[in-house]
Order: structure tokens, then sequence, then C-alpha cells
């Protein structure tokens, strides 16, 4: 679970907070149940290609990604993408600032 739908006390149906006495492995090994159904699930995954909505790279395991206000699934995501948007806390408005830092780094300047 997300730490923001962690915060808001959302739960998704079937998702139980492992014992804190579990090792990282079974945490990590513990199934997130989403109300999806395997075949939606399914439908999802191929209709992504296998492959991660935002950088394209194929992906054994991809993490349904959903929107924080109204819990909606959004896509698929590699792990990599869903952490780096987790990061920005789905603010848009910091994603573009960070676009524009890369763009123009302000080191460049000097």
């Amino acid at each position: 679970m997300c730490a923001s739908c962690k915060r808001k006390g959302w739960v998704p149906p079937g998702y139980l907070d492992p014992h804190p006495n579990t090792s990282r492995a079974q945490r990590v090994d513990r199934p997130l149940t989403w109300p999806l159904t395997a075949y939606q699930k399914r439908q999802l995954r191929a209709a992504h290609g296998h492959r991660c909505s935002i950088c394209k790279r194929h992906a054994v395991r991809l993490c349904i990604d959903h929107d924080h206000v109204t819990n909606l699934v959004r896509g698929l995501l590699c792990g990599a993408c869903n952490n780096g948007l987790g990061q920005f806390r789905d603010q848009v408005g910091l994603l573009r600032a960070a676009i524009a830092y890369l763009a123009s780094p302000p080191h460049a300047r000097y």
C-alpha cells in the first residue's frame, strides 16, 4: 500500500498490514488486492503490452498505479517510475519544475 493511502486510511479490499516481525521478503511477496478481477488485470497488462506506461520498458512485474484522490486505477508502471511519481507526490507542478531543472540546470549558467 502506498504511504499516501495509508495516511488517509484507505485500504484496498483484502489488504492486510504485515505483522511487524515478518521479514521484508514476506512483506514484498504479499499480494496487494485491488478492486480489479484477475481478468481485468490481464486485460490491463495486455493493453499496455506488458510495458511501463511512462518509460515503455518491458517489465515482468508492473505496479498498478492509482489516483490518490479518487483511488481510480490509472495504469501500469514499472517500479522505478511508480516510485518516481510517489516521490513527487503526484504533483504536476513539481514534475514540471523537475523537467525545467533538467532542461536548464542552474549550474550550467556559471
